[in-house]
């Protein structure tokens, strides 16, 4: 009786102290990549989380009034908050964080120090960019691109931008104009010009 007591009070402490013992997920995860005429990127992640509890939802609020800005912060309460396209060789800068105190929603934007893609041409009516596969370094798995079903990449090209017609997509990508959406695919196979 006195060892069940002592299991139930440390369970409680544990749950009370936001140890890690619920965690909050990541719903639903949408991620924006905004190329400019020179082939950089301004990145927008937009977090949907699941909360299994009121209280979860308030520890994570109060967390996240405590982090601010800090990216360092987030991601040391959060192993899923940081930024997806930073690379060992091409790291993050000018962070924003935002908080939807509403909703408990976090939006994380940032750029990158190097260009995300690499200018091929730039023709009178037409910028041609090419998008490496290494890009995507956090979604490899083996030598295969992951993108999970909860996740959603919609690479936004320049106006005077255009994906040509030799990339190589995967069936589930879509394509709007200068718009390129990627969402619950596996490939090996990822070459967009």
């Amino acid at each position: 009786d006195t060892g069940m007591r002592k299991a139930l009070t440390l369970l409680m402490l544990l749950a009370l102290c936001g140890g890690g013992f619920a965690a909050v997920s990541v719903k639903s995860l949408e991620i924006d990549v905004e190329l400019d005429q020179n082939g950089g990127a301004a990145f927008t992640e937009n977090y949907t989380l699941n909360f299994t509890s009121t209280f979860e939802l308030n520890d994570f609020k109060e967390k996240a009034k405590k982090n601010g800005t800090s990216l360092s912060f987030w991601e040391a309460d959060f192993n899923f908050f940081y930024p997806h396209f930073e690379t060992q060789s091409n790291s993050h800068e000018n962070t924003n964080i935002a908080f939807d105190e509403r909703t408990g929603y976090p939006t994380l934007k940032y750029t990158l120090a190097q260009p995300f893609a690499r200018l091929l041409r730039d023709e009178q009516r037409a910028a041609f960019f090419t998008i490496d596969y290494r890009q995507f370094a956090d979604f490899i798995d083996g030598s295969t691109i992951v993108i999970p079903e909860n996740t959603t990449i919609k690479i936004i090209l320049p106006a005077s931008a255009q994906v040509d017609a030799g990339s190589v997509l995967p069936p589930k990508s879509e394509l709007n104009y200068n718009e390129l959406t990627l969402h619950g695919i596996q490939t090996n196979s990822l070459k967009i010009f």
